[in-house]
């Protein structure tokens, strides 16, 4: 299988936005 680069790049996307989304949360950005 090879690796699509518009998948990676997506995968990649999503998983940085989960990490935001969840230091906003742990730094009590809903206060």
């Amino acid at each position: 299988m090879k690796r699509r680069p518009l998948a990676v790049a997506a995968s990649l996307f999503a998983l940085g936005a989960a990490l935001a989304v969840l230091l906003w949360h742990l730094s009590g950005g809903k206060g």
